[in-house]
């Protein structure tokens, strides 16, 4: 069977470096892309308020 594909939500912080450890470990996941939202006015990553 091969590995779905997605896009993983990215805040820089240790949960979601986690997450992706996690996910390539297991081999079911093949993280195409990591997806950061930015605050335009603050130029911040918006992820966590």
């Amino acid at each position: 069977m091969s590995a779905k594909k997605c896009i993983l939500s990215w805040s820089g912080g240790k949960d979601s470096a986690w997450a992706l450890k996690l996910l390539r470990e297991q081999g079911d996941w093949q993280v195409g892309a990591l997806l950061t939202t930015v605050n335009e006015h603050f130029r911040r990553i918006a992820i966590h308020g």
